[in-house]
């Protein structure tokens, strides 16, 4: 299983403002898919396809995209490549 695809089309989607926003988000999927666990899968992942994109922000963009994303990056951020470093930050303060 995929843990990035799984956060993406189980709680990032079109309707992920049901949970808040997308931490409130995270904060679920972490505790339903096993806590210390999930965050460890999902930063595995996270690292997979940063490391396939390779410097190319359109590859990720693509990917979240054929997950069915339902955010974009805050002017913060600026890519997904930006957001999804967020992500894997704040998904390992969740076990700290």
């Amino acid at each position: 299983m995929n843990y990035l695809e799984q956060l993406v089309k189980g709680y990032l989607h079109e309707d992920f403002d049901l949970y808040g926003d997308e931490w409130g988000a995270l904060a679920v999927f972490v505790s339903e898919y096993g806590g210390t666990v999930a965050v460890e899968n999902l930063v595995s992942d996270i690292d997979d396809l940063l490391s396939a994109a390779g410097g190319d922000d359109g590859k990720i963009a693509d990917q979240l995209r054929a997950w069915g994303i339902g955010i974009v990056p805050s002017p913060e951020e600026e890519t997904y490549r930006g957001w999804l470093g967020e992500v894997r930050k704040r998904a390992a303060q969740k076990c700290q």
